[in-house]
């Protein structure tokens, strides 16, 4: 009996979506054109960092994610050039679970 109700729940959009010709996606909210995605570095000197964050940005990333690792004052000084670098890009920071509470 599940399975029956299972074809109707599927049937039903199915056949509502082919008269206007949309897709079950638009049916359901829409699809999106574009998927934002993030540019991630690997553990680099505060320089590189902040050449890297530099160039991402002029190539339009609005988020930034970046590796950590080391000491935490290490971590903030190598972050602080990333935000100079990109103020107005969200920075992700990635400890590898290297940092404990």
């Amino acid at each position: 009996m599940v399975s029956v109700h299972t074809a109707f729940d599927s049937a039903i959009p199915n056949i509502q979506c082919r008269e206007p010709e949309c897709g079950l996606a638009e049916m359901f909210g829409g699809i999106s054109q574009s998927v934002q995605t993030d540019m991630t570095t690997t553990i680099v000197s505060p320089k590189e960092a902040h050449q890297r964050a530099t160039a991402a940005v002029d190539q339009g990333f609005e988020e930034l994610k970046f590796k950590t690792g080391g000491s935490v004052g290490a971590d903030s000084k190598y972050i602080n050039h990333v935000h100079r670098a990109a103020p107005t890009a969200a920075i992700k920071i990635d400890a590898s679970q290297d940092l404990t509470v």
